[in-house]
């Protein structure tokens, strides 16, 4: 008898409150309970489905009311939202063709693929700077270049050493 009135406070809260969890809380049933309840009753289930169904409805006529007030109150976003959801005439336009990848993006250009901005050009002088560093290594090792005799010379492609003889 205890398990009937519990389902039915549960049904009761489920259809106030669109969620097993919550409505299971304001019940005091546990969560366990409710979905072992639904796998070895497919009628329950079938119930709570319909009173999840209902309670949506009435929470969605709720906070439809609320952001109706808000967009007479002079809400930009509830006003924007509100007519991007209820006028075609609003409504975003999807782009009838997508645009096409590019091989290459200028810098700060967004990538079709994963919308993430190209860095805009490096520090003009980032360039010479690394050259001159790169001269100054260079030009350690080709004026030490006798205390490795065995190495390679270094080159801009490749400043890996390898270990072959």
């Amino acid at each position: 008898m205890r398990i009937k009135e519990d389902k039915s406070s549960f049904l009761n809260h489920l259809k106030e409150y669109p969620s097993i969890v919550n409505a299971g809380k304001k019940a005091g049933i546990a969560r366990s309970t409710i979905y072992r309840w639904m796998k070895d009753n497919p009628d329950f289930k079938k119930k709570v489905n319909a009173s999840l169904n209902e309670g949506r409805i009435n929470s969605s006529e709720i906070v439809e009311s609320k952001l109706f007030a808000l967009a007479l109150k002079g809400n930009f976003q509830a006003i924007k939202y509100w007519l991007e959801h209820n006028s075609s005439k609003y409504r975003p336009r999807l782009r009838e063709k997508p645009i096409p990848a590019k091989e290459t993006l200028e810098p700060g250009e967004l990538c079709f693929h994963c919308g993430e901005k190209k860095p805009e050009k490096p520090d003009p002088g980032m360039e010479s700077r690394m050259r001159e560093f790169l001269d100054k290594i260079t030009g350690f090792y080709y004026r030490h270049k006798s205390e490795y005799p065995d190495e390679p010379p270094i080159t801009f492609a490749s400043t890996r050493r390898s270990n072959s003889p």
